[in-house]
């Protein structure tokens, strides 16, 4: 992950991942939803590792 990070500017991108990824706040009841950074990364250590949901 530390490779990953000097590769890829995370804070740059933080911008764009939210426009992509836009919900609006029905009510502030529930889970707060994860953050866009996380779910990017964890996208990528995804297809990196060749990692896939079991059906």
């Amino acid at each position: 992950m530390s490779d990953l990070d000097k590769m890829i500017p995370w804070n740059q991108s933080h911008p764009i991942l939210e426009q992509v990824y836009v919900k609006p706040h029905k009510s502030n009841a529930g889970r707060r939803p994860i953050n866009i950074i996380v779910m990017f990364n964890l996208l990528i250590l995804q297809q990196l590792y060749n990692l896939c949901m079991p059906p």
